[in-house]
């Protein structure tokens, strides 16, 4: 595996662990950011050792994850659109926090739920 794909899973790692952290203190905004940047990570692996990119964008993370993604059947259609669908959370964690609608506890634990799922099947198939 490569430097900066290690790289990328640790990060997807520490943000499945700062998700639930802020989860169990009742910061469920942050909670769902982290579950959202825990895929964003993995996804960036899985792109990055397959292909030797990094997409500069969300977008582009999230468009590449679906091309690369979808060839394998452990990725079901709610996890391919995972990282389409939790962009929300970010945006709403880091520009909306004051103004938006509060992201449950339930959908936070929902998207780390899927988001530690994501990260498992990729290191399971980047690791030999």
């Amino acid at each position: 595996m490569k430097p900066r794909t290690e790289s990328y899973l640790k990060n997807a790692a520490l943000s499945l662990t700062k998700g639930r952290d802020n989860l169990g203190i009742g910061h469920a905004d942050e909670a769902a950011r982290h579950a959202y940047y825990a895929a964003f990570h993995a996804a960036h692996a899985l792109i990055f050792e397959r292909t030797g990119k990094a997409p500069r964008t969300h977008g582009g993370v999230a468009s590449e994850f679906r091309k690369i993604a979808r060839k394998n059947r452990a990725f079901t259609s709610d996890l391919l659109s995972f990282l389409s669908s939790a962009y929300i959370f970010k945006q709403t964690a880091d520009y909306e926090a004051a103004t938006a609608a509060p992201i449950s506890p339930q959908a936070a634990k929902d998207a780390l739920d899927r988001a530690e799922h994501i990260v498992k099947i990729v290191e399971k198939q980047l690791t030999p």
